[in-house]
């Protein structure tokens, strides 16, 4: 009951959710590379198929199909990647109390991770190059035990740091 009572008188400064613009990217150059290399094989076969009769080719088709996934196979795995990374960005929550900072993420499977401000000693902030073209940011929240909550793919990252850094200094 005393929890109950002490999460009532919370107040939410802020929520976030991962932006989904680098994994939007990154989903769209994977794909865009796939149907790239797909489009540039098969024009080639169809190329070839023009002006050498068939009669005159002296391949195996099988080992052309199978050059044509090994071609393939690493533009599919990064279209994968990617969409794997947005299913798992879609499903993150942050939410900042007045007491402390929480991380819900999961579909299927929920995970919650919850530490007060009095245990935060370090929060920082950081941004790849792929985040920096697309004008996001990461948030590093470290606890006292090493616990880590790391608010991912976050706009105005630098603002949410200010934030929470003055919650943790009063």
């Amino acid at each position: 009951m005393n929890g109950r009572m002490s999460q009532a008188r919370t107040e939410v400064v802020f929520t976030a959710r991962p932006s989904l613009r680098r994994a939007h990217l990154s989903l769209a150059l994977s794909g865009s590379l796939l149907v790239i290399v797909f489009a540039i094989y098969y024009g080639v076969l169809f190329a070839g198929s023009l002006y050498y009769p068939p009669e005159r080719i002296s391949y195996d088709w099988t080992t052309v199909h199978f050059f044509a996934f090994a071609v393939c196979l690493f533009p599919g795995l990064m279209t994968g990647a990617a969409a794997y990374t947005w299913v798992l960005l879609t499903s993150e929550r942050y939410i900042v109390t007045s007491e402390y900072i929480e991380l819900r993420r999961g579909l299927v499977n929920r995970h919650t991770r919850l530490i007060p401000f009095s245990a935060i000693r370090d929060v920082s902030t950081g941004a790849s190059f792929d985040q920096r073209l697309v004008s996001l940011g990461s948030v590093a929240v470290v606890a006292t035990n090493g616990d880590r909550i790391a608010l991912q793919d976050v706009t105005d990252y630098e603002a949410k740091r200010e934030a929470i850094w003055r919650l943790v200094r009063k």
